[in-house]
């Protein structure tokens, strides 16, 4: 289980109270963009943003490959409010491309140098004194936040312009809540079948498999398996429990459970979620996480507190669920683990897709602390209220010729790579995208020039 220090998180203020600005449920699209979507002309002010093949887009369901992405594509951007992608187009490039690493080396992305992301020069961060609050690190203006007078606060950078010991920002989002909310009981029922389960159909009956590895209490597994099933579903037709090694597999035959996991876990549970999941409450999200790192994590003590980490074999869903504990006020890390041929596991294993980046087999592991410990060091992670701010471990550069992916927005909040912040340049008036120049200017000593609008 995840402990009550996750739970005091649940009043966490709106975002726009800290100065993220608006927030719209992550299925909701705004009014400009349904009426787009209805087939009326869309604004004629679009944005375009220029990213690599290969980075991870935040949706409402999770991650997306940037070569995936097409006209029609709904992402989130660090406000809250969708953005609607109008067109999709690859072209050649030639020029710098900076791969920055933050300290979790699994969030690592590539961008042209010249374009904008959120970030906050380290230099201006105040660190607290140990024991104080991280909340006043940053000098969040705005209702209940901050100092006064002078206020580091992020804005948008060029790439090339970010160096080591900066930090980006990871908005935690908070949602409206989805209508109509979901049960608590079907919350850690999904959360056991993400981590144990896989649909099957044998002679046209549909049935849910839970496979739970060697345990001395499997029955404690089987009867509260059925419970749930018959909980929230009620039409509970049979269980069958058959040996696997050491372990067992419990098959339950219940049609409208496996239409349910199915419309909210999709094919592959571990692959996505709904965006009526993502949009359901913190106690939702708390139910949903417990069941599934208890069934699939592992939970370890220090001096520090207690850290919990799930190794998955999707680099899209180790995104969505650090999202979701982002949501619960925790920032966890990702982490590849590299392998150099297939893994045969005897467990069902989370799906990959072309984002995910690396050879059969890899592995990412996320991980996190509860409580999570206030420290003053500059390389720790920083709680700024409604989002985080992430230091950058290192940042490379490389010229190269290689292809690239204008992404046509239609409005200017801009999308989410591995979670962090990337803002469209303006289009002209023909709708062609302005070209986006590397920086040209130096960061000194003294105070940073800030470029593009301030959060």
């Amino acid at each position: 289980m995840i402990d009550q220090a996750v739970c005091e998180c649940l009043g966490l203020p709106r975002v726009e109270a800290l100065g993220l600005g608006a927030c719209l449920a992550p299925c909701e699209a705004r009014p400009s963009d349904q009426a787009h979507l209805a087939g009326t002309p869309h604004p004629p002010a679009t944005y375009t943003a220029c990213l690599v093949a290969g980075q991870v887009l935040t949706t409402a369901t999770g991650g997306l490959a940037v070569e995936d992405a097409c006209s029609g594509t709904v992402v989130l951007s660090h406000t809250g409010w969708t953005e609607l992608i109008n067109d999709v187009r690859p072209r050649p490039y030639s020029g710098e491309l900076l791969h920055v690493t933050p300290v979790s080396s699994g969030n690592t992305f590539c961008l042209p140098a010249g374009q904008q992301i959120l970030a906050l020069p380290g230099e201006q961060l105040h660190h607290p004194a140990a024991g104080g609050d991280q909340r006043d690190a940053c000098a969040i203006d705005g209702p209940g936040g901050g100092r006064t007078g002078q206020s580091p606060r992020p804005t948008f950078l060029a790439a090339d312009r970010l160096r080591a010991g900066d930090f980006l920002v990871f908005p935690k989002g908070d949602p409206h809540a989805a209508s109509p909310p979901l049960a608590e009981n079907f919350a850690t029922l999904a959360g056991i079948f993400t981590a144990t389960g896989r649909f099957t159909s044998p002679a046209g009956h549909r049935r849910l498999a839970f496979r739970f590895g060697p345990a001395l209490r499997h029955g404690d597994q089987i009867r509260q398996v059925q419970s749930l099933c018959a909980c929230v579903f009620g039409d509970v037709e049979g269980v069958e429990v058959t040996r696997r090694g050491a372990g067992i597999e419990v098959s339950v035959s219940t049609e409208a459970g496996y239409d349910a996991l199915h419309q909210h876990l999709g094919a592959v549970p571990g692959a996505c979620l709904s965006a009526q999941m993502t949009g359901q409450s913190a106690g939702f999200l708390l139910a949903f996480l417990s069941a599934y790192v208890a069934a699939e994590g592992d939970i370890s003590s220090t001096v520090q507190g207690r850290w919990r980490k799930v190794t998955v074999a999707s680099r899209q869903w180790a995104f969505t669920l650090q999202g979701l504990l982002a949501r619960l006020d925790r920032y966890a890390t990702i982490t590849p683990q590299h392998c150099s041929t297939p893994r045969h596991d005897s467990m069902p294993q989370h799906g990959a897709s072309s984002a995910d980046g690396g050879r059969t087999g890899d592995r990412y592991q996320v991980q996190w602390a509860s409580p999570a410990v206030p420290s003053p060091a500059p390389r720790v992670v920083v709680d700024a209220g409604a989002y985080f701010l992430v230091p950058i471990r290192a940042v490379h550069t490389e010229t190269v010729t290689t292809s690239v992916f204008d992404l046509t927005l239609v409005g200017p909040h801009g999308v989410l790579i591995a979670g962090f912040p990337v803002r469209g340049v303006w289009g002209t008036d023909d709708g062609a995208a302005s070209p986006i120049p590397a920086s040209t200017r130096q960061r000194g000593p003294g105070p940073v020039e800030e470029e593009g609008a301030a959060l």
